[in-house]
């Protein structure tokens, strides 16, 4: 279980905005590493920039804190393109993947997707 929801939670709404952590940083007046504390639970931020984040990204303070987002919830909640939302959540989950590791998540991601094509192709032909 993870158990910095917080961090979580703001990986996410960047993820899904399409934000850098540098963006994120310059947007409310902080430095990157902080921003990347936060996300990997080792800090916390001061209750003034907790406010600003959340008015960043539009939501209240407790959401940040309390509520673990579900992927889902992004797709529901956000308008837009969801490819171009599915695209920016995948490509930030792809980038916190050692690099050692990412020629195999790119060719099991190349695959699924294959797999999903097919699914669909075999069920529209039902």
């Amino acid at each position: 279980m993870n158990t910095n929801i917080f961090g979580t939670n703001i990986k996410k709404l960047r993820a899904i905005n399409g934000i850098s952590r540098k963006e994120l940083a310059a947007a409310i007046n902080t430095t990157y590493r902080s921003v990347a504390s936060w996300e990997t639970g080792e800090k916390m931020p001061r209750l003034n920039k907790l406010k600003e984040i959340a008015t960043y990204f539009n939501v209240t303070e407790a959401y940040l804190l309390n509520h673990a987002i579900r992927d889902q919830e992004l797709f529901e909640n956000i308008d837009g393109d969801p490819l171009e939302r599915l695209t920016r959540l995948l490509y930030d989950k792809y980038m916190s993947v050692p690099d050692e590791y990412k020629p195999q998540v790119e060719r099991e991601l190349i695959r699924y997707a294959e797999l999903l094509r097919i699914e669909a192709t075999h069920k529209n032909e039902k």
